[in-house]
């Protein structure tokens, strides 16, 4: 995740001319609707929910939240980047979009569209039932031998499919040796819902999609697929600790930002970024970060634009290699 924190400094060298643009225009003169593209109640959509009422005390601006779901994200981030290019609707866009984008999967490139703020990066982990609450694994190594014993019978899920979570799991499963039951279902809860019901050996998520039950030690996470342990983490190992390459194909991000229409005033576009970059950089905001385990530092422009190409150029070549 230290990766994500690089772009910080680039991204603040580009804060007083934004600032600059925004003071050109009125805007907004009305509540902007956010448009998160999966189920509500979920982690991203929790997230997005966080940030009204910052945006009312730091902003004074209503920030209104719709869920778009279905398709992979495909659908609610199409409805935002098809709305009128007037800055008033944006769409949070997720590496389950960029994945899908690196496929030719999509209607709208992310090459085609107005990047705003980065929000979040979070890891990738896999969670399996919590020995306190009848799981039967209590570490990956564990997990790992029942899956090698049992092909094709050990349930690795995810939320959706062909995106960064499938590519973890396509990736760990080749270089493990392992023929994994990966099954794609709507939403991260579900796939909560099937691990604790003893339905599925374990998922493929973020920290933040199963919180409350790793506080209440009904899930566990056992491994991370990042380079370093994670902070919130400290005691849980890296797959690469644990001697898999999961990093053969490039680096697997799971990031989160703000994206517009193409052809939004260039002042729109400042004055949006510059609004986010606030109330990203709060205290408030940041003290949610950390309690709900992501990095939030907000970067925009070409800074951003670098960063997703980053992430899209991994994800191309784990698709080719990967994905069927």
């Amino acid at each position: 995740m230290k990766r994500f924190l690089t772009f910080l400094l680039a991204g603040l060298m580009m804060v007083l001319p934004a600032l600059s643009l925004a003071q050109e225009t009125d805007f907004p003169r009305k509540e902007i609707q956010l448009i998160v593209p999966f189920s509500a109640g979920g982690a991203t959509d929790l997230m997005a929910r966080q940030m009204q009422p910052l945006f009312k005390s730091l902003l004074d601006v209503t920030l209104v939240v719709e869920d778009v779901e279905g398709g992979g994200s495909v659908t609610g981030v199409t409805q935002a980047l098809t709305s009128k290019p007037d800055g008033y609707t944006v769409g949070l866009v997720t590496s389950s979009y960029i994945a899908l984008d690196a496929q030719g999967q999509v209607p709208i490139p992310l090459s085609d569209v107005t990047l705003i703020s980065s929000l979040s990066e979070d890891p990738l982990c896999v969670v399996v039932k919590h020995p306190k609450a009848g799981g039967k694994y209590a570490n990956a190594e564990e997990f790992l031998a029942d899956a090698k014993a049992r092909p094709g019978e050990v349930i690795l899920a995810q939320a959706g499919n062909n995106n960064a979570n499938q590519a973890c799991v396509a990736v760990l499963g080749e270089v493990a040796g392992i023929e994994f039951n990966n099954i794609p279902y709507d939403g991260a809860s579900r796939v909560v819902t099937e691990i604790i019901g003893g339905h599925i050996e374990a998922g493929c998520m973020k920290p933040a999609d199963c919180l409350s039950q790793l506080q209440a030690e009904e899930v566990m996470i056992v491994g991370t697929f990042t380079r370093e342990r994670v902070d919130i983490l400290p005691d849980v190992p890296t797959f690469s600790e644990l001697g898999y390459d999961v990093f053969k194909y490039g680096d697997i991000a799971m990031i989160t930002f703000i994206a517009a229409p193409k052809g939004v005033d260039e002042a729109v576009q400042a004055k949006l970024s510059d609004m986010f970059h606030t109330v990203l950089s709060s205290q408030e905001w940041q003290d949610i970060a950390k309690e709900r385990a992501f990095v939030s530092a907000p970067v925009g422009g070409e800074v951003l634009t670098t960063y997703v190409n980053s992430v899209y150029n991994s994800l191309k070549v784990i698709a080719e290699k990967v994905f069927e």
